[in-house]
This record gives structure tokens, C-alpha cells and sequence, in this order.
């Protein structure tokens, strides 16, 4: 997605600010709720720098991350998605927004309309609105309006949810949701509903009439 990955700062990358560092640490702490994993994150000291998005809109920023640590945190089966509409006050009293970029379940970047991080007045920081904008491969759509009735802690259940595919048996289209430890796959077809696709030999079983009675089977 982006070249965030660093073991060390290059000449073109900008050292962490006080500013930058506290304006993350206080979004962390405002979504550890939900979000846990991000203020593990900032304690870990994963934070190198911050860049300009070469790829990005105006405001758009993305930070360079120790690579060592960061495999240590980082969860590669969840899907990219953006955390939004975190509001703010300046300091002056004008209100703005801020959007974080995630990846493999960690922040990797944000976008800040209007203002700069040194703008924000910290305390005002309130993420009771925020919304999650998800990155899914086209395989997803179809079945994407079954997921969107799930929370992100219930989406982590779903260990092939970011890269779910087609599988047609039988005239039938299912879509992987999690990868079975002997190798057989959760899947939900396009009616919403939940089979189990056993591989050996072939057979295909329902599980449930839909994704919410499922998940809350799940440990």
C-alpha cells in the first residue's frame, strides 16, 4: 500500500515531533476501546517519522515505522481500512477532522483537513461519530452488505476476510470466511447464509441463516 516500513529514517523523512507523538498517543487512548492494538502501538515506539503521502491528497501524511517492531504487532489476516471522521477543535476554536490509515490492524498514516497537528487542542479530540471506510477485494461486494452488519472486533473473527474469493459448487457461489485448522472453510453464499466446506471428501453443510447469529457462536 505504502512504503512506511523503516529501519531507519532516510534524508527525506521528518523526525517525530512532541506535537505528532502527542496528537497520536491521545487518539490511541480516545479509540483503545475498539482499538486496543493502537495504543500498544505508540508504547512500543513504532513511530520513526512522518512523510508527506507521495500518492496523497492535500493533508495526507503517512508515518515511517520500525519494520522490526512492527511485525511484532502487526496482524496481516485483518483488511486495510480507514478510521474516520475523528473531530477536533484548533486551538483558535475552529473545528476539523482527521482520518487515520490502517493497516494490518496498525496506524500507518492519517489525513488532516484544513489544519496542521500542532492546530489540534488535544483535549477536544472526540471520536464518539467515527466511522470505519474498509479496502476489500472484488470478490467482497457481493457479500459485503451481510458484513457491514458486523463490528471490527467481530470482523477479526474472520481470518479470510480480507482476501475471500469465489468458490461456485454446484451452481452455488460461496466465499471463504475463515481457513479451518484441517483445512476445511466457514463460507457465506450470496443470500447471507453460512456453510462449512468440508474438503474431504466434498460435502457442503449449513451452519446458520446468517452472519449475526454465527459470529456470536465464535470464541
Amino acid at each position: 500500500m505504502f512504503n512506511f516500513l523503516k529501519r531507519k529514517k532516510n534524508n527525506q523523512s521528518i523526525e517525530l515531533s512532541d506535537s505528532e507523538l502527542q496528537f497520536i498517543k491521545t487518539v490511541a487512548e480516545k479509540l483503545y476501546q475498539e482499538f486496543p492494538q493502537f495504543l500498544k502501538q505508540v508504547e512500543a515506539g513504532v513511530f520513526c517519522g512522518v512523510t508527506k503521502n507521495p500518492g496523497g491528497s492535500l493533508g495526507s501524511y503517512i508515518y515511517l515505522l520500525d519494520s522490526i517492531t512492527w511485525e511484532k504487532l502487526s496482524d496481516k489476516t485483518v483488511y486495510n481500512f480507514d478510521v474516520k471522521n475523528i473531530a477536533y477543535k484548533t486551538k483558535s476554536g475552529e473545528k476539523g477532522l482527521v482520518d487515520l490509515f490502517i493497516s494490518e490492524n496498525l496506524i500507518i498514516g492519517y489525513k488532516i483537513y484544513s489544519f496542521t497537528i500542532p492546530d489540534i487542542l488535544l483535549s477536544t479530540i472526540d471520536v464518539s461519530n467515527i466511522y470505519i471506510k474498509t479496502f476489500l477485494n472484488d470478490d467482497f461486494k457481493g457479500i459485503e452488505p451481510f458484513i457491514k452488519k458486523l463490528t471490527h472486533k467481530q470482523l477479526q473473527k474472520f481470518n479470510l476476510v480480507k482476501n475471500t474469493y469465489e468458490i461456485s459448487i454446484d451452481g452455488v457461489k460461496y466465499y471463504p470466511l475463515i481457513s479451518l485448522d484441517n483445512g476445511d472453510l466457514v463460507a457465506i453464499s450470496l443470500n447471507g447464509e453460512i456453510f462449512q466446506i468440508i474438503h474431504d471428501p466434498l460435502q457442503i453443510e449449513k451452519v446458520s441463516d446468517n452472519i449475526s447469529d454465527f459470529v456470536n457462536t465464535l470464541q
